[in-house]
Parts: C-alpha cells; sequence; structure tokens
C-alpha cells in the first residue's frame, strides 16, 4: 500500500478540477455507513462544482474577448475597404461609396470602443442600414463589401452566441470567488482532511479502505507527477538560458 501523499501547491486550477472529479467518483465506492466520509464528499463536492463553474466561466470570457476581437477586425476591414473607394478613379464606384459613407459615419471607428452590449445594439443597427435596398445597391458596385457586411453579420451571431455562455458561467459561479482562490480551498479539504482521515482509516479498518486508499493515492501521485514534471522542465529552461 503506497502512502497517500498530499497534493503539490503549485498544482493548476483544471488539474484541481479534474483531480477532485476523479477522486469523488472513488469516495462513492467507499463504504456507505461511514459517515464522516459522507461529510467529507458534502465539503469537497460543492467546492468542486464552484471550480468547475469558474473555469467555464473563464473559458466563456476568453472566448468572448476572442470573438470580440474577430468582429472589431471585420468592422474595421469594411470601414477601410469602403474609404478606400472614396477615391476610386470610377465615377460610379466613387459616388456610390459616397452614399455608403454617409451610412458609415453615423457608427465610424469608434464602434468598437464600446462596451460589448452598446457595441452589439450598434452592430445590429449598422448591419440593419447597409442592408437597406438603397444602400445595398451601392455596396453591390463595390467589390468586396457585401462579402465583409456578411462575414461581420457571421461574427455578430458569433459574438452573442459567447456573450450568452458567459453570462450563463457568470451566473453559475455567482460572483462569489475566482478560479484561483477555490483551487486553494479545495486543495487545503484535500490534504489536510480527506488524506488525514484516509491515512487514518487504513490503520484501523484495512479491509474497508484499501481499493479507496490505494486509488486515491493513485490519483494525487498521477497528478503531482505531473506538476514535478512541470517543475523539471522549468528548471531546464532556466539552465538554458543562463
Amino acid at each position: 500500500m503506497r502512502k497517500i501523499s498530499k497534493v503539490f501547491n503549485d498544482i493548476r486550477v483544471a488539474e484541481m478540477a479534474d483531480l477532485t472529479t476523479n477522486i469523488l467518483n472513488e469516495i462513492d465506492k467507499a463504504p456507505a455507513d461511514d459517515v464522516h466520509m459522507l461529510a467529507l464528499k458534502g465539503q469537497i463536492q460543492p467546492l468542486n462544482n464552484q471550480l468547475l463553474s469558474a473555469i467555464n466561466k473563464d473559458r466563456a470570457e476568453s472566448d468572448l474577448d476572442n470573438f470580440d476581437a474577430a468582429r472589431d477586425g471585420v468592422y474595421r476591414s469594411l470601414l477601410y475597404l469602403a474609404k478606400g473607394y472614396l477615391h476610386h478613379p470610377d465615377s460610379q464606384v466613387r459616388e456610390a461609396a459616397f452614399e455608403v459613407d454617409a451610412v458609415i459615419d453615423k457608427y465610424g471607428f469608434d464602434l468598437v470602443n464600446e462596451a460589448y452590449g452598446a457595441q452589439s445594439a450598434l452592430t445590429d443597427s449598422f448591419l440593419e442600414d447597409m442592408a437597406k435596398p438603397e444602400v445595398a445597391s451601392k455596396v453591390e458596385l463595390l467589390p468586396g463589401l457585401k462579402e465583409l457586411s456578411s462575414q461581420l453579420d457571421n461574427e455578430q451571431t458569433k459574438f452573442k452566441t459567447a456573450e450568452a455562455a458567459w453570462n450563463n458561467s457568470r451566473t453559475a459561479v455567482q460572483q462569489s470567488e475566482n478560479a484561483s482562490s477555490l483551487k486553494r480551498e479545495l486543495r487545503k479539504v484535500v490534504n489536510e482532511r480527506l488524506v488525514v482521515y484516509l491515512r487514518a482509516m487504513i490503520q484501523v479498518d484495512p479491509d474497508k479502505y484499501t481499493d479507496l486508499c490505494s486509488q486515491t493515492a493513485l490519483l494525487i501521485d498521477s497528478a503531482n507527477s505531473i506538476i514535478r514534471r512541470r517543475r523539471n522542465n522549468a528548471d531546464d529552461l532556466q539552465l538554458s538560458s543562463n
């Protein structure tokens, strides 16, 4: 029977969530009459659920930033292209560009600096204006502009979907704590309560606790080995840079 180690301090958020999810699966196989073990599970499970929600929130927020950047890029490209046509040698193209530019000037380049909600509303309004028959007919005369408008519409849809996911994740976390603080609290419960308890119970009743202790030890050792390799790689990089 291998000794049950404690989880290293520098475990990452996602690694902690994965570890405790697997430990909880093992706890479900523990003796059903162990009231203290059930109490430990009652402490670990909610923290793990919150941590998973916090991870999803962070991921959704990161996705939201990426989708906003993509939307901003297409919007700027559309405006730059339309402004370029103002100097086109063909008078028909140039006149069409001036009419489209009148719409563009209502929104301008500063649209991308608005807060997410305001930017979404303005982008919707911009796309509606660009789709009006009298404007759309001019857009047709400016090669590439219609395609960029369609691309902007697609990026707007992606952003709104990501924003809905972000709002849902934010509600799930309930603005309580961030992922890092939840990880620290969860690691403390595992190290100072679960590990200490299992180390005692394997001595008191090995027949009932050998499987649970063995699997828990294996899971923690596996997580710690990943951290140990990461430390070694960091040390190697440090040495090579000196």
